[in-house]
């Protein structure tokens, strides 16, 4: 837990800031400089499977949502904050969220130079990781996991990396995702979702703070048996 104002997602000074901050920092500004910086409204595709551009992209404000697609079926793979690295040369749906904005290169520059810098390859690594071994806990969730427990888990995984402890040992937690959103990472409908957290409500492990913000009262009810 932290006793700090909230971050992001992953909590803390994430390696996503810390990227953010290296780029912006003197000794990287030529580079800082070779990015295109766009703005995009909510719901614009950043990147589409059928795209041939070769970049690499860093979102800078807002949100995005990282999917699949099948027919008429969506595979939300995780969400990208600010910070968060991706690229337009995979088999995903990249779809702004939000008004945002997005620093844009060519693949091939980062590879002659911005890994020249070993802390800019090290912070890139980072995030890539981040981004990625959320995309696999999404998947292991919808394979072995109920919705309830995709929940629990979800909110389990929110409270320890950005909630704050309270004198009472209750934690309060900042959800950067709505229902909507969250729906579509859990692979369920908002309906559900509402009706779980209001469930869990009655059960006096939550309670509703305002807008986005939820009160774990017991943090071991959400932990896993065993």
């Amino acid at each position: 837990m932290t006793d700090q104002s909230d971050r992001s997602r992953t909590g803390g000074m994430t390696g996503s800031r810390r990227l953010l901050e290296l780029l912006e920092t003197e000794r990287f500004r030529a580079v800082f400089e070779r990015f295109k910086e766009d703005r995009y409204p909510a719901k614009h595709f950043v990147s589409r499977p059928d795209s041939r551009r070769d970049r690499v992209f860093i979102v800078i404000e807002g949100q995005a949502r990282v999917f699949l697609g099948f027919g008429d079926k969506e595979l939300t793979l995780t969400f990208l904050a600010p910070g968060d690295i991706y690229s337009t040369h995979t088999r995903a749906f990249v779809q702004t969220t939000r008004e945002s904005r997005f620093l844009s290169v060519d693949t091939a520059l980062v590879g002659r130079t911005l890994l020249r810098y070993p802390e800019v390859t090290s912070a890139m690594i980072g995030v890539l990781g981040n981004v990625l071994r959320g995309s696999i806990e999404i998947i292991e969730d919808l394979a072995f996991r109920d919705v309830q427990e995709r929940l629990m888990r979800f909110l389990l995984n929110v409270a320890k990396r950005s909630g704050r402890r309270l004198p009472d040992g209750s934690i309060s937690v900042h959800l950067d995702l709505g229902t909507e959103d969250i729906a579509c990472l859990l692979g369920t409908s908002r309906q559900t979702v509402s009706a779980f957290i209001t469930r869990m409500v009655n059960q006096g492990v939550l309670r509703r703070q305002g807008r986005r913000r939820l009160l774990i009262r017991d943090l071991r009810a959400l932990e896993p048996p065993g």
